[in-house]
């Protein structure tokens, strides 16, 4: 559990990135009991908090702002959005993982 003591000053600035948050149940079966819980995530290009194929996710007390920064409703698609979610860091600010 990730549980920050303070939202206005947790802050993930996700600028560059895909994510904010990737709950990353496609690359990781069986991903469960995930809580984010106290953050604020600013500056996505999409999703600040993005959950794929995973169970039990609590995701509250959050401030998600100024995300979706890539969008450009004119256009047909987004600059530099992935064909699909990937896992890496090099898309995401956070990633959570199934621990074994």
């Amino acid at each position: 559990m990730v549980d920050p003591a303070n939202r206005s000053n947790t802050i993930i600035d996700a600028k560059g990135k895909g994510n904010g948050i990737y709950i990353d149940g496609l690359d990781n079966p069986g991903l469960r009991e995930v809580v984010v819980t106290g953050f604020t995530i600013q500056n996505a290009n999409f999703e600040g908090i993005l959950v794929t194929n995973a169970s039990s996710v609590s995701i509250s007390d959050n401030r998600v702002v100024n995300n979706d920064m890539a969008l450009n409703p004119t256009a047909a698609k987004c600059p530099g959005q992935p064909q699909l979610h990937c896992a890496s860091t090099r898309v995401t600010g956070c990633e959570f993982r199934l621990s074994v």
